[in-house]
C-alpha cells in the first residue's frame, strides 16, 4: 500500500505541484489571495524550502523548522539539493522526467521573510548531502542562510 500523497497522485507529480494545485482549488474560498504563509518542520521543512524556490511568488513568508536538507543556490548540485537539472524516473511505466529548477526562484525566495528554526542541541551528525557544508542541522541551517542572504534584495 502506498502512503502519503503518492497514493493520490503516484509518482507522476511532485509534492510541490500537488500542493500548488490544492491551494489553487481553494484560493477562492481563501478570499482569492494569491500568496499564503508556509511552515514546515523536519521533512515538512525540506518540502517548504523546496516549494519556496519553485513557487516563491505564491508565498507571503516562510518558516523552516529543523529541516535535514536544503535546496542550496548551487548550480553544480543536482535538484533537490541545488539548481542543477536532474532526470528522474516517474510514473507506472518508469517514464523519465527532467526537473529544471529556475535559479531565479532562489532570488525571489530570498526576498521573502524567512525564519529558520533549529534547536541549538540539534547537533547529531547528518548524512553527507550535495552542496551541504557542515555535519549537523545547525551547520546546514547556517550555511543555507549564508548562501541565501546575498541573493536577498538590499534593505
Amino acid at each position: 500500500m502506498l502512503g502519503g500523497y503518492r497514493a493520490l497522485a503516484g509518482k507522476e507529480i511532485g509534492a510541490d505541484e500537488l500542493v500548488d494545485g490544492i491551494v489553487g482549488q481553494y484560493r477562492a474560498q481563501l478570499g482569492g489571495e494569491e500568496r499564503f504563509y508556509l511552515y514546515g518542520h523536519s521533512a515538512g521543512g525540506q518540502f517548504a524550502g523546496r516549494y519556496a524556490v519553485r513557487h516563491p511568488d505564491h508565498l507571503k513568508a516562510l518558516v523552516l523548522s529543523a529541516p535535514g536538507r536544503y535546496a542550496f543556490p548551487d548550480p553544480q548540485a543536482p535538484w533537490p539539493y541545488g539548481q542543477k537539472e536532474v532526470t528522474v524516473r516517474a510514473g507506472p511505466q518508469g517514464l523519465s522526467q527532467t526537473i529544471r529548477p529556475d535559479p531565479a526562484g532562489w532570488r525571489r525566495a530570498a526576498a521573502l521573510p524567512i525564519t529558520v528554526v533549529v534547536g541549538s542541541a540539534d547537533t547529531e551528525p547528518q548524512p553527507v548531502r550535495p552542496a551541504h557544508v557542515g555535519t549537523t542541522r545547525v551547520g546546514y541551517a547556517r550555511q543555507w542562510v549564508d548562501a541565501m542572504t546575498p541573493l536577498a534584495p538590499p534593505g
